[in-house]
């Protein structure tokens, strides 16, 4: 056995989970000692030397084991988990943001490890964190720079077509829930747990105004959870939208293919729509029409489309450091116009959102908020 798997070897930290899957420890233990011998064909920057990985492993141990339920399966956490732990790292060590960026890095590689090899699937789409510790001082100014240069204003016109598409191609009967959620989210600008919050009777056309669908956000998922609660994040968040057509004809016929499974047995109204389809949730787990999904279900779904247009993962990662650093707490507000996109940093996660207002809006960019940006003059 060698120092450095005598160092880990800490019988506080077992290698099996309570369901006896493996710990984020035992998943370190199995990892580490390839990083130490050959580290870029384990996706490092370079191999650690002696001293360093001791250090390293000292960091695993005393700083971030300790903070990480032991007996919790590597499979079980979520992106919150591993941001509760570097945010006790800040509050007892009052850590820069490039030290706190290493630890980062540090859970990252472990995770990264673990559903690389098949032992779960990547739930928390970190996709590339950049370890300052790693890369000399030139090299950390140059991807700074690199990053603020390279770093999107808006989604191009390419990958909104590549949306549309995406969307043309969809049937009303047989999509999911959580794409009928991003569609919520694309046309009306609505984040994760307003979309989830939508009930089928929240859309509606006034007697007297046939031809002006009207969208009502009313109430909000909670954290982690289905849910709902009234109102949203903000004392203004509940607000009537103007439907969009194209989504508004996509959703009634989705609505009515419902109503002929009910007319026909096929599904039964669960026990809480008190046997209304109004009160049916729109953004609901795959085609279970009667489960409500969660903010997290969404933003997973969110980011599997961000794939699929050709948004890479390190991007919105190098966006999420942005946001996370303090330089982005105290931003200004941005006036922004008719069309817009808004890359939403909820508990640090992203949500794709495009504003079709007539107004202009006057938003505050903040840390807890996101950064919103103008998008092309040729979107609409």
């Amino acid at each position: 056995m060698s120092e450095i798997d005598y160092t880990l070897r800490d019988y506080r930290y077992p290698n099996e989970g309570y369901d006896g899957c493996e710990t984020f420890a035992g998943v370190l233990r199995t990892f580490f000692p390839r990083w130490c011998a050959d580290g870029k064909a384990a996706g490092l920057p370079k191999s650690w030397l002696p001293a360093t990985a001791e250090e390293y492993a000292m960091h695993y141990l005393d700083r971030i084991l300790p903070l990480l339920d032991p007996n919790k399966p590597m499979h079980m956490y979520e992106e919150a988990d591993f941001n509760g732990v570097l945010e006790q790292l800040w509050n007892i060590y009052h850590f820069s943001d490039s030290t706190l960026e290493h630890y980062r890095n540090l859970i990252w590689i472990v995770y990264k490890a673990g559903f690389e090899s098949g032992l779960y699937p990547d739930n928390i789409f970190w996709g590339e964190v950049y370890d300052p510790s790693e890369h000399t001082d030139t090299e950390n100014e140059e991807h700074r720079i690199r990053i603020r240069t390279r770093l999107r204003k808006s989604l191009s016109r390419e990958e909104n077509l590549r949306i549309l598409e995406w969307f043309h191609a969809l049937a009303p009967e047989t999509a999911s829930g959580e794409e009928v959620g991003l569609l919520i989210m694309y046309f009306h600008g609505a984040r994760n747990n307003e979309a989830c919050g939508m009930n089928y009777g929240h859309l509606y056309r006034l007697p007297k105004y046939p031809d002006l669908p009207l969208i009502d956000l009313i109430q909000t998922t909670q954290i982690n959870s289905s849910r709902v609660k009234a109102g949203g994040k903000t004392g203004n968040a509940p607000r009537t939208l103007l439907g969009m057509l194209p989504f508004v004809e996509f959703l009634e016929k989705r609505r009515a293919a419902i109503e002929r499974k009910v007319a026909a047995g096929e599904f039964f109204l669960p026990e809480e729509s008190e046997g209304k389809i109004e009160k049916l949730p729109v953004v609901c787990r795959e085609t279970s029409y009667g489960t409500r999904c969660s903010s997290k279900d969404l933003s997973v779904a969110g980011r599997k489309l961000f794939e699929r247009i050709g948004i890479r993962n390190g991007e919105l990662a190098e966006l999420n450091s942005m946001l996370r650093s303090r330089l982005f707490q105290d931003a200004d507000i941005l006036q922004i116009h008719q069309g817009h996109i808004c890359f939403h940093d909820s508990q640090h996660i992203h949500n794709l959102c495009t504003f079709l207002h007539i107004e202009h809006i006057g938003l505050l960019a903040k840390h807890d908020l996101g950064i919103y940006v103008k998008a092309p003059d040729d979107f609409l």
